[in-house]
């Protein structure tokens, strides 16, 4: 553990915390502690000092802790774990995965990061999740062979997020194609699929999902701003009083532990419906907006090829997943 961190726990309650303390705990100089501390905004954490009272974070965080990580998974899917990374910092935790061994099905590795440099969002933009307020997690295997329908994968990834949000309290969430969860038509969380490997296989996939736990007006106004769909944090939206990330995030990977497990048996047909059933867009009037230009219609769910469909004047029109981008018209 770094000095960073240890640090960084020693304030988490946002409990005042007076330097001679912190000095003592890290055995380090004050003078040292106060260097620390500044670079804590380096993570965008605000901790205000107080001469002669010592350091407050502006708000407590709940950092990740592994073993109440996995205290929130059922024993199935803690068997089949074969590594859970609980990162400090890193580039994005489906980086970090993309780089290392994975187990074949039904084996899965896991990594969650308190901060990503480089997070990313679908079609390359950037996911924004400040220290301690998001909750970043990568799931991968390694397919032995190629699979049916794996351009579904990312819907049926849906699924297995909404479930666990719907476990965390979050009762009105629903799927919007192709791969946000959304609550209200506002965004909550977005999953990104890597694929790497021979078309017959094997093939190392990662899961990448991005959460908003809790979030910040200012923080908020900046993803708007950037470009993106309007914002909503899980603790906003949980009926769950003192809903823990860590339990969240066992939630989450159990989640996708299983959607990995039963598309690798099953593919998607075992999705199908409920993603059907949960879909926010279905029967709304969208726009659908390609490179070669753009399409106006009522969305009407998916297709089993997991195609988004849109009913339009000269008749239905069907979307790749990874193509299209989807607004709702206005």
């Amino acid at each position: 553990m770094t000095t960073q961190e240890s640090l960084l726990r020693l304030l988490a309650d946002g409990q005042l915390v007076s330097g001679e303390y912190l000095a003592s705990q890290l055995s380090i100089s004050r003078a040292a502690v106060w260097k620390h501390v500044q670079q804590l905004s380096d993570l965008q954490i605000s901790v205000h000092g107080r001469a002669g009272q010592g350091y407050q974070l502006d708000k407590p965080l709940v950092l990740f802790s592994q073993e109440s990580i996995e205290a929130a998974m059922n024993e199935g899917a803690r068997a089949a774990m074969q590594g859970l990374d609980v990162l400090w910092v890193a580039d994005s935790t489906s980086q970090h995965l993309s780089k290392g061994h994975l187990a074949s099905v039904p084996g899965f590795h896991a990594c969650v990061a308190e901060y990503q440099t480089a997070g990313r969002g679908r079609r390359g933009r950037q996911w924004f999740a400040p220290f301690g307020d998001g909750i970043c997690i990568s799931v991968g295997t390694l397919f032995p062979v190629s699979l049916p329908n794996l351009a579904c994968l990312g819907l049926a990834a849906g699924v297995g997020v909404l479930r666990a949000l719907q476990r965390s309290g979050a009762s009105q969430v629903q799927l919007k194609w192709p791969n946000d969860i959304v609550a209200g038509g506002r965004k909550l969380a977005g999953i990104l699929i890597d694929v790497q490997g021979e078309t017959d296989g094997p093939l190392k996939v990662v899961v990448g999902v991005g959460i908003n736990y809790r979030m910040s007006n200012a923080v908020a106004k900046d993803i708007t701003a950037a470009g993106g769909v309007e914002p909503v944090a899980l603790q906003e939206m949980s009926e769950i009083d003192g809903l823990d990330r860590n339990v969240v995030t066992g939630h989450v990977i159990e989640g996708l532990y299983q959607v990995l497990k039963e598309f690798s048996e099953l593919g998607f047909d075992a999705f199908f419906q409920e993603w059907n059933d949960a879909d926010y867009l279905a029967g709304k009037e969208v726009t659908v907006v390609t490179d070669s230009g753009s399409v106006s219609g009522a969305a009407s769910g998916i297709a089993m090829d997991g195609q988004l469909q849109i009913k339009t004047a000269s008749g239905t029109q069907n979307f790749l997943s990874g193509d299209v981008s989807v607004r709702l018209a206005s």
